[in-house]
């Protein structure tokens, strides 16, 4: 047996008695590819640029305008939103350049028809 392969597979096993998997590809902290727990319909209150991750170091896969309409996650994640806009690209944006529509947080309004004493 060649020695380096014989060094190789011997960190091998020691890495895999030690319960790691691998150094050079480690299971990630954050799944960015799975879905947002719920999503509701949502404006651009500010202009943005639309990220490919929660990070403000993220790839910038384009800007959106301030009056789109978009549909956005309800959970955050360190401050962004996961948004899909109506052309079909979606990526991150700030969270605080994202506000609910009116339709979806108006509150209920009083009953009609009531007369004022």
């Amino acid at each position: 047996m060649n020695p380096t392969f014989a060094r190789a597979a011997a960190c091998a096993a020691l890495l895999a008695a030690a319960g790691c998997r691998s150094a050079f590809a480690p299971e990630p902290v954050l799944k960015l590819s799975s879905a947002p727990a719920a999503e509701h319909p949502a404006t651009v209150v500010q202009a943005a640029e639309l990220r490919s991750g929660p990070d403000g170091l993220a790839k910038v896969l384009g800007t959106v305008a301030a009056g789109t309409t978009v549909t956005a996650s309800d959970k955050p994640i360190r401050g962004f939103l996961r948004v899909r806009t109506a052309d079909g690209k979606s990526g991150y944006v700030p969270q605080a350049a994202v506000s609910a529509t009116a339709a979806a947080s108006a509150p209920a309004s009083a009953p009609t028809g009531a007369a004022a004493p």
